[in-house]
């Protein structure tokens, strides 16, 4: 597949999933913000009651996304690819928190797509083992 020239889209093609604007701080301080009670716990539990993503194990909930992770246990994030660009990462229940991934080349093949994919379950099982 050859590559395209994503300079020019407009994000609205994924309706609001691509209207979100921020720095790869700004969405490790949100990650991070989760576990340590902001939002307060009524409003963290509404955000936290998911739809599951097909048989991923993965769902979607109000504003963040939860994953299986290899060693146990869930991470909670917003990843997100739209041609050109894909953000990846996370924070566990107790804290762990990867920091966001930024890809500006979205791969074209299969198994560098994989290992994109997973930069949150490396990172975060990789701290867990520390």
């Amino acid at each position: 597949m050859a590559r395209r020239d994503a300079t020019d889209i407009d994000p609205s093609a994924s309706w609001a999933a691509g209207q979100m604007i921020s720095t790869n701080s700004g969405l490790n301080w949100f990650c991070t913000a989760l576990p340590a009670g902001l939002p307060k716990d009524a409003q963290l539990a509404e955000m936290r009651t998911t739809v599951p993503l097909g048989n991923t194990g993965a769902g979607y909930g109000l504003g963040i996304m939860s994953g299986p992770l290899s060693c146990g246990g869930p991470y909670w994030g917003h990843d997100g690819t739209i041609m050109g660009y894909g953000i990846h990462g996370g924070v566990t229940d107790d804290g762990r928190a990867a920091a966001n991934v930024t890809v500006t080349a979205v791969p074209t093949d299969v198994a560098t797509t994989r290992r994109v994919e997973n930069t949150a379950d490396t990172a975060l099982c990789a701290a867990k083992q520390k």
